[in-house]
């Protein structure tokens, strides 16, 4: 072949090769151009969460935390599986979701077939309600009517929170059909809407379900509640996993986003009707039948998860092992698990729980919210001109005490709420202390002796506290959103000193409290 002839085919086929190049790069180089020249370019990165429909991973996925994730710069795509455990501990451990959410028994049971290719962040919520084991009651009256059963079929969803439900009260209440793993009793159902149609078909006497659809049976004649999951206790508790790859390679990441959820939870929490109108919205249901839904669970804050699951203050000492809630669900889980034929042995590595948590994320979180007066939404201090919007009775009742601030007793005039000078000196000694303290809410207790008319102690102690607020808020110039006056009469005397006298101890009861206390996040 002439050389001539040669470098023509070589020239077509690099032209060829060139062209198939370009239509392979041309999208990529598009799409690099596009947000180059957009307001694009300031984004970060993308994380993938696989989610599915239950209410309690709504804040996780809701519009509200996409849009605050992408003003820091992270477009946030969650992806529902429909509640395919296996399959999303799959992508978990293949890097092809970031995090995924699950309940605690359903992380233990399917992410040993891939070796726990998550740990444990947080945790978002409990079940309170949201599950429930519903029958109809002239057939079985309570648990302990399905002890001999032979006759009566209970219909529910395999590997579903509900069905765990209906395992820790087979173990819990010796009901053998129901931890047994296999019984012509037990009928398989395709979700919750299709246990309550063999419900309302009577194809079962009992059904296993979660909402709408427990209030939706309830509404139906004749049908009750054997148990509830708010008669439980970190039975379902619902949690979310990060990758140990995301974990590793950009635990910043994951932490902007536990940040940005903790925010919009407070949000809602502070604003129900906002999170029932959006939950509406997304579900198609109208909004009293999200409200519903709500009441069933039991969401997690920045404060529980640190202190109650994590076990922040249970290990102040370097070098310890915290003791928390979390490691007890776990181990608990691991032993109905077993007991129902689930697992032979305990599957987590070396059988210890905290292989699977990580309590890094909430522990940072919780100390920087602390530094900062709480205020986690920006990572940003706070200072004195901290705006404090107004709280209902509710919302004050909420927020957790930092502690009581020692000060000489506030003296009043004898039966009134009149400061006396001693009185308003002492006070002016609280505010000193308070000007080191200007991002927490101050509770004014007012006390009384146990004895004599409890209306009448209630009511003196109540003025006493708004006393006090008012010359706080008059004279120092504290916001009155800040301060909150409460009257509690003779509901919590003090504890008795040893050897205390009877006019010693009352002496003391009559007094007002000054408490700094924090929002919960």
């Amino acid at each position: 072949m002439k050389t001539t002839t040669k470098l023509i085919i070589w020239l077509v086929v690099l032209s060829l090769l060139g062209i198939g190049g370009w239509k392979f790069v041309r999208p990529h180089v598009t799409k690099y151009f596009q947000k180059k020249m957009s307001d694009a370019k300031a984004t970060k990165g993308k994380i993938t969460i696989a989610v599915d429909d239950w209410v309690g991973y709504f804040p996780l996925r809701s519009q509200r935390l996409k849009k605050e994730m992408l003003e820091q710069g992270y477009l946030v795509d969650c992806q529902n599986d429909g509640a395919d455990y296996s399959a999303r501990m799959k992508h978990l451990s293949e890097n092809t979701v970031n995090l995924a959410v699950c309940t605690v028994d359903a992380y233990v049971l399917n992410g040993a077939a891939v070796s726990y290719p998550a740990v444990i962040a947080c945790v978002i919520d409990e079940s309170k309600g949201g599950d429930a084991i519903v029958a109809y009651t002239n057939e079985i009256a309570s648990l302990d009517a399905l002890r001999n059963n032979v006759t009566k079929k209970i219909a529910f969803t395999p590997d579903s929170p509900s069905a765990h439900l209906v395992k820790v009260a087979g173990v819990d209440f010796d009901i053998p059909f129901l931890r047994t793993k296999t019984s012509t009793l037990k009928v398989f159902a395709n979700g919750s809407d299709d246990a309550l149609d063999k419900l309302k078909r009577h194809e079962v006497s009992i059904a296993t379900l979660w909402e709408p659809q427990v209030s939706k049976a309830l509404a139906m004649p004749g049908i009750g509640k054997l148990l509830g999951s708010e008669r439980t206790s970190h039975v379902i508790v619902d949690v979310l996993l990060v990758n140990r790859d995301t974990m590793m390679s950009h635990p910043e990441v994951v932490q902007q986003l536990l940040r940005t959820y903790f925010h919009v939870l407070k949000y809602y929490s502070d604003n129900p009707s906002d999170l029932e109108k959006e939950l509406s919205d997304e579900l198609h249901v109208d909004q009293s039948s999200a409200a519903q839904m709500i009441k069933g669970v039991s969401w997690v804050n920045l404060t529980d998860n640190a202190r109650e699951w994590f076990g922040v203050e249970s290990a102040q000492t370097a070098g310890t092992i915290p003791h928390h809630a979390l490691t007890d669900t776990i181990e608990g889980v691991v032993g109905i698990l077993r007991q129902v034929g689930d697992v032979d042995r305990n599957p987590i590595p070396d059988e210890n729980p905290l292989m699977l948590t990580k309590s890094d994320f909430i522990v940072d979180l919780f100390a920087s919210a602390t530094r900062v007066g709480f205020d986690v939404s920006t990572g940003a201090a706070t200072t004195a001109a901290t705006q404090f919007v107004v709280l209902s009775d509710a919302q004050w009742a909420r927020l957790r005490d930092v502690g009581t601030l020692k000060v000489e007793p506030i003296k009043f005039q004898s039966g009134t709420d009149e400061l006396t000078l001693e009185g308003k000196e002492a006070i002016d000694q609280i505010a000193d202390k308070m000007k080191r303290y200007p991002n927490f809410r101050i509770g004014v207790r007012g006390h009384s002796d146990i004895r004599g008319d409890t209306d009448a102690n209630r009511e003196l102690s109540l003025a006493r506290a708004q006393s006090v607020a008012r010359y706080l808020a008059v004279t120092y110039g504290i916001d009155e959103n800040r301060i909150h006056a409460e009257g509690l009469g003779g509901t919590k005397p003090l504890p008795r000193i040893p050897g205390e006298t009877d006019r010693a101890y009352g002496y003391r009861l009559p007094r007002v409290e000054v408490v700094l206390l924090m929002d919960t996040y």
